[in-house]
C-alpha cells in the first residue's frame, strides 16, 4: 500500500475526543473521565505548539498511534500515558475521593 493510501486512513489531528462532533454515543462514566484526562492532554501538546509527529517521537510511538489516542479509537498503556503526560511537562496524580 502506498504512502498516500495509508495516509488517507490516518485520522486527522482534529479528529479528537474533545471535538463533540467526533463522539458518536454518549461516553459511560470510565470513558468520560478518560477523555476528560486525554483532552487535557491535548489541549497542552497544541499550547506547546508540538504535533503529533514530534510528541510520537519524544515518546516513542508513531504520531498515527498517538492520533489513534487522541481520537479515542486506542487507549494507551499506563505507561505510555505517564510518558505521554511527562514528555508535556505535567505529572498524573492520584487523588483520593469521599465516598
Amino acid at each position: 500500500m502506498g504512502r498516500q493510501a495509508q495516509d488517507s486512513n490516518k485520522p486527522k489531528e482534529s479528529q479528537n475526543l474533545c471535538n463533540p462532533t467526533s463522539i458518536k454515543k454518549m461516553p459511560s462514566s470510565n470513558e468520560k473521565y478518560h477523555n476528560e484526562l486525554i483532552c487535557q492532554l491535548i489541549a497542552r501538546r497544541e499550547k506547546l505548539k508540538i504535533s503529533q509527529r514530534q510528541l510520537g517521537e519524544i515518546i516513542g510511538v508513531t504520531d498515527y498511534l498517538l492520533s489513534k489516542w487522541e481520537g479515542g479509537h486506542r487507549r494507551p498503556t499506563g505507561f505510555l500515558l505517564w510518558c505521554w503526560a511527562e514528555s508535556l511537562g505535567v505529572k498524573l496524580v492520584l487523588k483520593e475521593t469521599n465516598g
